[in-house]
């Protein structure tokens, strides 16, 4: 990830509001922080609509400056094309399949070129990755200093957030394979030989980077979990915060949506109170871990976001991402006096007298500790650990890598 930018994810269950939340984030940083772009990685693709662009339809895979001043929109999807066996049948020729996946989207073309041997691979899945990649590339590129990313629902961020890493490694073997090897497929299947000289392959290690830096991206962004006071989307946020946990992530907030208030703002379902509260009880516990419970963000049900003007909806959605930006900052923040202070004693008694740091004696704690206490802080967490400046970019790279922390 670039230096300086900052990442941030919504995800919860379908339907309970991640996407207008999201969007929200991203309003509020857009106008208050800096330059801000919004992926949308929800199938559903419902950045637009909560963003109250009713009569606009955003391209897929261009990053798309808005109406609004500093808030640019990437809609993720997959790469559209037609496999090679069936565009030959067609009368076309390898020249014209190869065309179809420009630059990193070479990628795709070789786990497509893998199934004429039968090996199987989810191709949607790398196609969308690529693209995920593509739009953080240029944004890093115009200079966005935060991406708010709307992920799919549960088991739609579980396949992201493991696939990332999977298809970082599988791409690094890719670049490390013995060139004989690759030769000999090539003198047997002749397409293959033409993609091994192609320019992806011969960019491998430009892509293999970029990839590494997007999945980098992901691993580190700050998470808010979306839910609403009913039995299963709880259920889910409290397996959404397990994935997040799975990977060493950090839980920024609890957004807990629709909620039927009376007169004075108080709940008045047995039901919600009674998830509320679990909510709230878990948040509590989450202590253990982070050092701070997590915080909770109650959103009234009558709270409507897609009223008025455009303009008087937009300046609703700044104002509900400012509540939510507000209480993450806080939440990560008071992490970070525990945790920093805990990583430079660690600090003094392990590695101060050290000249090398050995990468594989750190533990999953020890990299959450500085990715929370770097990603809080931004720049100037070097200074806070000025013990772990030179290596923080080799812990960064090893906890993206070891399979034991994912």
């Amino acid at each position: 990830m670039s230096p300086g930018m900052a990442s941030y994810i919504c995800v919860g269950k379908g339907g309970v509001g991640k996407s207008t939340f999201a969007v929200a984030l991203a309003a509020f940083m857009s106008q208050h922080i800096g330059k801000t772009a919004i992926f949308d990685y929800d199938g559903g693709h419902s950045v637009g609509r909560a963003l109250n662009a009713r009569n606009v339809k955003y391209p897929g895979n261009q990053l798309v400056h808005t109406a609004y001043p500093g808030l640019s929109v990437g809609v993720v999807d997959k790469l559209k094309y037609t496999s090679l066996l069936p565009l030959k049948e067609s009368g076309k020729t390898y020249a014209d399949y190869t065309q179809q996946f420009p630059g990193a989207y070479g990628y795709v073309e070789f786990h497509d070129l893998m199934t004429l041997f039968g090996i199987a691979s989810d191709i949607s899945t790398v196609g969308k990755l690529v693209s995920l990649g593509e739009l953080h590339r240029r944004a890093t590129e115009e200079g966005i200093e935060n991406i708010v990313i709307d992920v799919e629902p549960t088991d739609g961020f579980r396949n992201l957030i493991t696939s990332a890493p999977l298809l970082t490694s599988r791409l690094y073997n890719l670049k490390n394979t013995n060139k004989g090897v690759l030769g000999l497929l090539g003198l047997k299947w002749p397409d293959i030989s033409s993609f091994l000289k192609g320019e992806f392959m011969g960019s491998l290690d430009t892509y293999a980077s970029r990839f590494l830096d997007t999945t980098n991206m992901l691993k580190a962004a700050k998470c808010s979990v979306v839910t609403i006071p009913e039995p299963s989307p709880v259920e889910q946020m409290f397996d959404v915060e397990k994935i997040i946990g799975g990977y060493g992530g950090l839980v920024g907030a609890y957004v807990i949506n629709r909620i039927q208030t009376d007169g004075a703002g108080r709940p008045v379902s047995d039901l919600e109170k009674s998830e509320i509260k679990r909510v709230k009880t878990h948040s509590q516990k989450m202590t253990k871990l982070y050092g701070a419970p997590v915080p909770v963000l109650e959103f009234p049900l009558d709270e409507d976001l897609r009223g008025g003007t455009a303009n008087q909806r937009f300046k609703k959605l700044v104002e509900c991402g400012e509540r939510l930006h507000k209480m993450t900052t806080a939440s990560l923040e008071g992490k970070l006096v525990e945790l920093t202070t805990a990583a430079q004693l660690e600090s003094s008694a392990r590695w101060q007298e050290e000249d090398e740091i050995d990468i594989g004696s750190l533990t999953k704690g020890d990299i959450r500790k500085i990715l929370a206490a770097k990603e809080a802080l931004g720049p100037e967490a070097i200074d806070i650990l000025s013990d772990f400046a030179e290596h923080y970019v080799r812990m960064q790279a090893f906890f993206i890598s070891n399979d034991s922390l994912q």
